[in-house]
Order: structure tokens, then sequence, then C-alpha cells
């Protein structure tokens, strides 16, 4: 398996792997915020085949655990979660921050989420012309990246090129 990454033979043990990879959550080594972050994944869509319903709460808990130890993929859930208001509030400045917090982690797709919420005017503070320069500057970082490196920037292309295209 991939060194810091959650051992493969965790993945497809049915109910067991909760089990498993809640006991690498508190653990002290590189697999602790990677368990964590797929423990809040199973929460935040919820996971049939190991038994596992949606709880937001425990979602977020676990999303918050990996984001102490800098896990970037775990503030860009946390940021989808704010957003879209998943077991709280929506809190669009809180999204924001996570989404920033996840960039500077190396994130790509928090890039892409970041243009969004400054291009559909979500920013407090920022006018519309300013806002739309800012999320072009952004999908425009995104799409830089290699597309074998991370998916997130053929995303960030599409979407450059729909904002483009579409004035």
């Amino acid at each position: 398996y991939e060194e810091g990454r959650v051992p493969a033979m965790a993945l497809g043990q049915d109910t067991q792997t909760v089990e498993y990879l809640e006991s690498l959550t508190d653990g002290a080594d590189e697999a602790a915020p990677d368990a964590s972050f797929e423990l809040g994944n199973m929460y935040m869509g919820g996971d049939p085949i190991r038994g596992v319903e949606i709880d937001y709460e425990r979602a977020w808990g676990h999303f918050s655990h990996a984001g102490a130890l800098d896990h970037g993929p775990a503030h860009h859930n946390m940021a989808l979660m704010d957003l879209q208001g998943m077991g709280k509030e929506i809190n669009e400045t809180s999204a924001l921050e996570n989404y920033r917090r996840a960039a500077d982690l190396g994130e790509i797709s928090a890039l892409a989420g970041m243009a969004y919420m400054y291009m559909q005017g979500k920013v407090e503070g920022v006018a519309p012309k300013e806002a739309r320069k800012i999320g072009l500057d952004l999908l425009k970082q995104a799409a830089q990246f290699d597309t074998e490196q991370s998916s997130s920037s053929g995303d960030a292309l599409v979407a450059l090129g729909y904002y483009y295209m579409t004035g």
C-alpha cells in the first residue's frame, strides 16, 4: 500500500472496515488522517455495503480530525458540508476558509470550489465584477495542473471554457 495511506486490505472487509478504520484514527502514524477521512466519507454519503447510515455529525467529526492533521481533502469535504448545509446551517464563511486551507495543503479541487463561490456571489464584501475575476483566476490556477496528477484540473478546464463561452 502507499505509505501513509490506509492499507488496501482494509477496504473490502465489509462491516469490519469501519472498526478497522476507527482503530487507525487514534494512532500517531501517518494512516490516521486518511482513516478519519475515509470514515468521514462513509458517514457523509452512507455505505450500505458496510452497514453505515448517513450521519453528518460523525462525518464532520472525522473530517475535522483529519483536517487538524493537515489533510487537504478533509477540508474540501468540510467546505462542501458547509455550503450544502449537511447536518448544520449553511455557512459560506466557513466553507471559504476550508477551501482555502485545502488549497494551501495542495488540494486542487479546492481552487475550483473557491472559484464557484466567487463566481456565484457567495463571498461577502466582493463586488460582482471583482468576484468573477477572482473566480476565473482560481480556475486558471486549477487548470494549470497536469490532468494525470488530478482530475480536478480537467474539471477546471471544462468550467473555464464554459465561463469564457457564456461570458
